[in-house]
């Protein structure tokens, strides 16, 4: 995974940086991030996707 490091998952999901590049947990909370910015900022979700995944620091989950 892009973001937590992982190899192993249930299901790998889409990312910044393409297909198969966030392991589940981190896909998920990215597309939500990513939703919740597009609200925010009233722009396209393909614009947000591109913002969140471009700043790290809009996007942080804790592993633990």
């Amino acid at each position: 995974c892009d973001f937590c490091h992982t190899t192993r998952t249930g299901q790998w999901r889409r990312g910044p940086r393409g297909l198969r590049t966030l392991c589940n947990a981190c896909g998920i909370n990215w597309c939500r991030k990513a939703r919740a910015y597009a609200k925010a900022e009233a722009c396209s979700i393909e614009a947000a996707e591109l913002a969140v995944g471009a700043d790290q620091s809009l996007f942080r989950r804790v592993v633990a």
